[in-house]
């Protein structure tokens, strides 16, 4: 019921709610990254480094890369072949450190969508 009023007021084709970040990283990651590719920051929360454990054991590859180096980042998605989907994990704001990312500048190779981390702000886009 819910789902729908959200989804009117939106004006969205479908709506999904879910109660806890866990829950929304172990289903929604590996949703979006399909069997493609899933490049995850190497200190990302917990919970989104388990949502693509889940996407990695559906038959996505799994990389790690580094915030504070954008051209690794750039180097791993150039490195994917065209058409194969793709997919950016990060916390928005970091749980630990309280560093808020980059997040327009973070796919600068790809239009790669963006999840970021528990109750951080973020995008996510196919």
């Amino acid at each position: 019921m819910i789902e729908e009023r959200l989804t009117a007021l939106l004006g969205a084709p479908d709506t999904l709610l879910l109660p806890t970040p866990t829950l929304i990283h172990a289903s929604v990651i590996p949703v979006l990254a399909d069997e493609g590719h899933v490049f995850v920051e190497a200190t990302a929360h917990r919970t989104v480094y388990d949502g693509c454990l889940v996407a990695r054991g559906q038959g996505a590859t799994l990389r790690r890369f580094h915030a504070e180096r954008p051209d690794e980042l750039d180097a791993l998605l150039a490195a994917v072949p065209a058409g194969s989907p793709r997919l950016v994990c990060l916390d928005g704001v970091g749980s630990m450190s309280g560093n808020v990312a980059d997040l327009p500048a973070t796919p600068a190779a790809s239009p790669a969508p963006v999840a970021s981390g528990p109750r951080h702000a973020g995008r996510a886009a196919r």
